[in-house]
């Protein structure tokens, strides 16, 4: 029995056996030999399709929707082109994907699809909800404790699952059609979206904001207080509903604490 090559015998140490790894024009990295002591190619190209394999499936997971809208053969090949550009860092492939939407954008094949890009971004947004932090969200009672004029200097600490952002496209009506695996031709692609993405409990909530929601929620995500979060969404919609913008961040759960009271 031959004995097992150490790193430094194996050609390009251990960075070059991950590039050797996740990319089928690199050849097999000398050192690595069979029990028989002889070079082991085909036995690393085994273990080669394999660990891409598993990667492609990781991806497939995380990203249902965009497989479905590209189909599973193109999703094949886009995503090992991504494998092999951004290998994982982390073990833990549940997570896997940051950065799709920005490789998708820059992406020649799917030019003609710039809608796949904002997709990836929510997708990948759900994703982090879903893992994120088990926090209690808010409660109405507790923004029924402040006396009444001091509301406006309040402050809101966003829940760790919050997700916030505004696409050109319908991009979270696309994510959840093409989860779902329901039919998309009605869907107007000029047609933006202001999405906020929370998991209060159990579940991922995706919701499309009403016309001052993005600039309201974001304030207050940033740190501005009640009072200026309103003034900022009423300086874009005249006729900003600010009642029921507080009455829908609550029920969603969009934050967690309130400060600066």
């Amino acid at each position: 029995m031959s004995p097992m090559p150490d790193r430094e015998q194996i050609s390009g140490g251990q960075s070059g056996f991950s590039n050797a790894l996740l990319d089928p024009e690199v050849p097999t990295p000398s050192g690595l030999v069979g029990p028989d002591g002889l070079a082991s190619d085909k036995r690393f190209s085994v273990y080669r399709n394999n660990v891409m394999a598993s990667l492609i499936d990781a991806m497939g997971a995380n990203f249902p929707a965009i497989k479905r809208l590209v189909g599973d053969d193109f999703f094949a090949s886009l995503t090992r082109e991504f494998i092999v550009q951004f290998p994982p860092k982390q073990p833990i492939l549940f997570m896997y994907g940051d950065g799709f939407g920005a490789f998708l954008e820059e992406f020649p094949p799917v030019a003609d699809f710039p809608y796949l890009a904002d997709v990836a971004r929510v997708e990948y947004a759900w994703l982090q909800s879903y893992h994120a932090a088990d926090v209690s969200p808010l409660e109405a009672s507790e923004l029924g404790k402040i006396a009444a004029e001091d509301v406006g200097h309040a402050k809101f600490v966003p829940h760790p699952s919050m997700w916030i952002f505004r696409s050109i496209w319908p991009a979270a009506t696309l994510m959840d059609r093409n989860r779902e695996g329901a039919d998309c031709s009605d869907i107007d692609l000029s047609t933006g979206e202001d999405i906020l993405i929370t998991r209060p409990v159990l579940d991922v909530q995706t919701l499309i904001l009403p016309q001052g929601g993005y600039e309201f929620i974001s304030a207050l995500a940033g740190g501005e207080t009640l009072e200026a979060a309103a003034g900022i969404a009423m300086g874009e919609v005249a006729d900003f509903d600010l009642s029921a913008q507080i009455s829908g961040m609550l029920v969603c759960g969009a934050f967690c604490q309130i400060i600066g009271q």
